[in-house]
């Protein structure tokens, strides 16, 4: 009971933490924001802070971490299951840290990053996977079709990103299904595997 006490108590010190930093990068750039001031707005003491993280950069990095593994865990679970489930958990997930993705969007290309290394991860994982179901003469014209399809859903996905996150998942779910199809049924001899139902 003491631990679960002692977690919760960590978590919500963390998550103090880092609720002061979005409301300081609202004004400041992150590398602008020195430890002492993050600590006067979040309540807590530096020693706290110097328990979790080295510095400001390392504590933005272990926030963006965190999301990336929640939504890498949703890939791992659905990816050769059911791809339109996938991009609507992703999306979910996504919409439930939309402060900090609004921020990474504000702050650089950061969400773009994060959207990348995801769909990246994804479609490196399949390729793999179709790779060993593939004759060798056909694996070269398949990581182009890969590459193509890659590159169309992050330009979605971040386009979604860009504009609030405010139209409905499913449509936006609808699109990549359906480009992706109908590239799967053009390309069909050269991904004999069906990947996006």
């Amino acid at each position: 009971m003491e631990k679960k006490r002692g977690d919760r108590r960590v978590r919500y010190t963390k998550h103090l933490i880092s609720q002061a930093l979005f409301k300081l990068l609202e004004e400041k750039n992150l590398e602008d924001i020195s430890v002492t001031e993050l600590c006067f707005l979040a309540d807590v003491n530096r020693g706290t802070f110097y328990k979790y993280y080295s510095d400001v950069p390392d504590l933005f990095q272990h926030m963006e971490d965190e999301v990336y593994e929640e939504l890498k865990q949703i890939l791992d679970t659905c990816l050769f299951k059911d791809m339109y489930s996938m991009y609507r958990q992703l999306m979910d997930v996504l919409r439930e840290n939309k402060d900090m993705i609004s921020i990474l969007l504000q702050k650089g290309p950061r969400a773009s990053y994060l959207v990348s290394r995801l769909v990246e991860y994804s479609w490196q994982r399949l390729l793999n996977h179709q790779s060993a179901a593939l004759s060798p003469e056909y694996i070269e014209k398949s990581e182009y079709i890969f590459s193509y399809q890659y590159g169309g859903t992050v330009e979605v996905l971040i386009r979604w990103i860009r504009t609030g996150m405010e139209t409905d998942p499913e449509f936006i779910c609808g699109i990549i299904h359906d480009i992706n199809q109908l590239i799967e049924n053009r390309f069909e001899h050269h991904i004999p595997v069906n990947v996006t139902r």
